[in-house]
């Protein structure tokens, strides 16, 4: 075998070998010294916010797993971040953030799992045809409770087509009629039954014409077999059965 060709096999083994030792360094502490990082961010997330996310990746570039760990930290919406080698020395991060469910409060995004994001995250062209439920303010922090998220997700698409949903406590939730607005009815969202509510919904004339004179008229329909028609100005109601 000649020189040249020994010097040349011992520089291929050379390349190989650091390429491997490289590679198990960067497996074994997720270490990575690159000159070049680059965020490709899902195109729902506004360009400000996608810029923000790009310097902050680009300021903890020492070690992968602290990277993404502190990414999901700082912005709890992010769905997935995923990362690959362009080259030795260029790796390119992918993130998606979380898909809204519907909008509550007409600021915020609620996820499916109950998770809450504000709208601003997002650009204006994505969701604007989500339905929405309005709930306290105090109620609007990072997440929801399990109870509002089931029922939440539980309803019916006619339901938000008929009637505006306020969530006023894990007890009670206040559907005003669209279509009456002088009709508002009360349901319990532990035990929402939505075959009874549509009943009412297309039966809500009947209800109204014993106090048509009245300003307003609320169908309490939170109870077993029964249901309460109050009257707005005196006070009184009436007992009547579903």
């Amino acid at each position: 075998m000649k020189h040249g060709q020994k010097i040349y096999k011992s520089g291929i083994y050379y390349v190989i070998g650091s390429i491997v030792c490289i590679a198990i360094m960067r497996t074994i502490n997720g270490t990575f010294a690159c000159k070049t990082v680059t965020c490709t961010i899902d195109p729902r997330i506004h360009q400000e916010v996608a810029k923000d996310i790009e310097n902050h990746i680009n300021g903890q570039t020492s070690n992968i797993a602290k990277t993404i760990a502190s990414a999901y930290k700082t912005y709890p919406w992010i769905k997935s971040i995923h990362y690959n080698y362009i080259t030795p020395y260029s790796v390119n991060f992918s993130i998606m953030a979380h898909d809204p469910y519907i909008r509550c409060n007409d600021t915020i995004y609620m996820t499916a799992d109950g998770l809450l994001i504000p709208q601003s995250i997002y650009t204006k062209d994505f969701y604007t045809d989500l339905y929405t439920i309005h709930i306290p303010s105090c109620v609007c922090t990072t997440s929801i409770s399990s109870s509002l998220c089931t029922f939440i997700t539980s309803i019916p698409d006619a339901f938000f087509d008929r009637f505006t949903m306020h969530w006023h406590d894990e007890h009670l939730v206040l559907l005003s009629d669209k279509q009456k607005s002088t009709c508002t009815l009360l349901i319990d969202p532990d035990n929402p039954s939505f075959d009874t509510i549509t009943t009412i919904a297309d039966n809500i004339d009947t209800f109204m014409q014993k106090n048509i004179k009245n300003i307003h008229t609320t169908i309490d329909c939170r109870f077993a077999e029964q249901i309460i028609v109050y009257d707005a100005i005196r006070g009184n109601h009436d007992k009547g059965s579903v």
